[in-house]
């Protein structure tokens, strides 16, 4: 049962609210702060030493966790893991031009390959004077792209004609 239904449901019984509100919240806590909450019940009860043995964390990590546990006045979501991803990512720095000639060539001749595009790249640039991406950066900027500068390529028969395309098939 929806646990915001046990609460409109049981609002004259004291401290049935209160139950469920609790229900509610452990029943969204993810798996790593029930582990982690568990692991600060084990070190407030059987010590530091056993709870570092049973849960695999260094002392520092559960004296932290309990301390966050405490600030938030004891609401388990405040064990939740955060994101570990940087802060600032770092941008790329090729000039729009050369991705823009990267677009260009890949729609002139569908599907051309990195290496093959960096043959024809050395050339363009060096008549502008920029720096010529090296074959994997070529690649990262073809994957980077949203449509991964990709067009439907014609079909060709062995002998060099053209095919109709193949009709698209749902299953």
């Amino acid at each position: 049962m929806n646990p915001r239904r046990i609460i409109a449901l049981c609002q004259e019984v004291r401290g049935a609210e209160q139950a469920a509100r609790i229900a509610e919240v452990w029943s969204d806590l993810p798996e790593a702060a029930r582990r982690r909450y568990h692991a600060i019940l084990v070190m407030q009860k059987h010590g530091v030493r056993a709870a570092m043995d049973a849960f695999e964390m260094s002392r520092r990590n559960l004296f932290l966790l309990q301390a966050r546990l405490k600030e938030a006045g004891g609401d388990p979501r405040a064990l939740v893991p955060k994101s570990k991803a940087p802060h600032r990512r770092r941008t790329p720095s090729t000039p729009q031009v050369i991705v823009e000639e990267i677009r260009r060539l890949r729609t002139e001749t569908p599907n051309l390959g990195k290496a093959r595009i960096h043959v024809v790249l050395k050339r363009f640039c060096a008549d502008r004077a920029l720096p010529c991406p090296s074959e994997s950066t070529i690649g990262r900027i073809i994957a980077r792209a949203p449509d991964k500068m990709r067009t439907t390529p014609l079909r060709r028969a062995p002998r060099g004609h053209r095919r109709p395309a193949r009709p698209k098939t749902t299953s």
